[in-house]
């Protein structure tokens, strides 16, 4: 009879040449059995690693295709002849910086020699990250505040490249109708304005594009979008901006005077309305003044006036005066109806008499 023969082999069969952070880097090796017998004792295991230490990394490892568990002796059934296909796939951060190298790494459990001693199979896959690409922009205005009537808007956007490569770099500035938009003294229209920076990732590379926005038409208040993309869309960023311009004079002054003249009517109109209750008033007290009053008019109080020399204590009084002061005597049947007891002092008598 024939015996078994199981002659395992690993073999690193392709991995990527460059390594970009935001990318993907593998590797690919494939277990072979060149015996004549089916390997079923055999354990896989996948790694990788880099330095200096990424956190975030993202690793698959897969059997066959079959997605199994990182850093685990997983199993592999290899027939007679036959082989396995092993790959390692590492999904690189963002932050990833330039130079870092990773290491991907297979290694089969399991294999003896013909003398039953263990054999170390082990395979690895070096991947660097050799390239880089990064743009970073900003906008603002050179000038805060509102912008006066007639005069344009002075926008600065600053752009920088990192890349290991020469970038082409799209910028569009777009904002509402009747709005023109010029950067370095030409005008931008809806293609935007592309710009080349040589490799950055040595000494970084910068442009600066100073931009004018002037309001011939459209509204005063707006946003003005500006976006800095690389030309195959690979990377974008966007800035907005609030701009406000300032009325015309005309409309200034028109409102001014719309204000003035609503104040003025308002005054004017308070000013009637104060003389139309004077002139109420005042024929009120006329027909107060003119209204009969019941009975002999009274006499005002003449106040002697003093002497010097002579003391109003010591002045003698008529007898006349006196008895006029005090009155005649009241009838028995009183005072007339609606007279005063001052009118009845002055006037008594006269009513007496009858010849009042």
């Amino acid at each position: 009879s024939t015996e078994a023969v199981r002659i395992p082999s690993l073999q690193l069969v392709n991995q990527s040449s460059t390594g970009m952070a935001g990318t993907t880097v593998f590797a690919q090796a494939v277990l072979q059995n060149e015996g004549n017998a089916p390997e079923s004792s055999l354990t896989a295991v996948g790694r990788v690693s880099s330095t200096p230490p990424v956190p975030g990394l993202i690793v698959f490892f897969s059997v066959e295709g079959a997605s199994v568990p990182l850093n685990t002796p997983t199993p592999v059934l290899v027939p007679a002849g036959g082989s396995q296909t092993l790959q390692l796939e590492a999904l690189l951060p963002e932050d990833a910086s330039l130079n870092t190298r990773f290491v991907l790494e297979f290694e089969i459990l399991g294999v003896v020699d013909d003398e039953g001693l263990p054999v170390l199979m082990k395979t690895q896959a070096l991947v660097m990250i050799n390239e880089q690409r990064q743009i970073d922009s900003e906008a603002g205005l050179m000038i805060e505040g509102d912008v006066p009537h007639g005069t344009a808007a002075q926008v600065q956007v600053n752009i920088t490249s990192m890349s290991t490569m020469n970038e082409d770099v799209l910028l569009a500035l777009t904002g509402p109708e009747g709005w023109q938009i010029t950067c370095n003294k030409m005008l931008v229209n809806e293609s935007g304005i592309i710009t080349t920076l040589a490799p950055g990732h040595m000494s970084p590379q910068s442009t600066n594009q100073r931009c004018e926005v002037l309001r011939l038409d459209g509204p005063q208040q707006g946003q003005l979008t500006v976006v800095v993309q690389a030309v195959d869309g690979t990377m974008e960023t966007g800035h907005t901006l609030e701009l406000n311009f300032q009325p015309t004079p005309e409309a200034a002054t028109m409102s001014g005077t719309l204000v003035l003249g609503a104040g003025g009517g308002f005054l004017l109109v308070l000013a009637l309305t104060f003389l139309l209750l004077r002139s109420r008033r005042g024929e009120h007290d006329d027909v107060e003044a003119l209204s009969p009053t019941a009975g002999p008019p009274i006499s005002s109080t003449v106040h002697e006036k003093e002497v010097p020399g002579i003391s109003s204590e010591t002045t003698a009084t008529p007898p006349a005066q006196e008895e006029r002061a005090a009155g005649p005597p009241v009838p028995a049947e009183g005072i007339p109806a609606g007279w005063t007891e001052e009118q009845w002092r002055y006037y008594g008598q006269q009513y007496l008499d009858g010849t009042l």
